[in-house]
């Protein structure tokens, strides 16, 4: 997890100091799929064991960086 998000005013604050996750993947040469955000119902239904119930938008564009990725790997071995 890399940021929250405030609701009340959509800011985005980077709680443990600015990501070095491009900086990370680019030094791995690999994409990088994603950064999480700090989200309690995040964190409430991993507690939980529910972690598949978790519908942020975050996730979805993760999942959408993860299919291009693959398929740049397929259509390029």
């Amino acid at each position: 997890m890399s940021y929250f998000t405030a609701p009340e005013t959509n800011k985005k604050y980077e709680i443990f100091g600015a990501s070095k996750g491009e900086s990370l993947a680019q030094s791995a040469q690999a994409p990088l799929l994603g950064q999480i955000p700090i989200d309690p119902e995040l964190a409430r239904l991993c507690d939980n064991g529910d972690i598949e119930h978790y519908s942020g938008e975050s996730i979805a564009l993760l999942g959408k960086a993860l299919a291009t990725a693959l398929k740049k790997d397929i259509d390029n071995p």
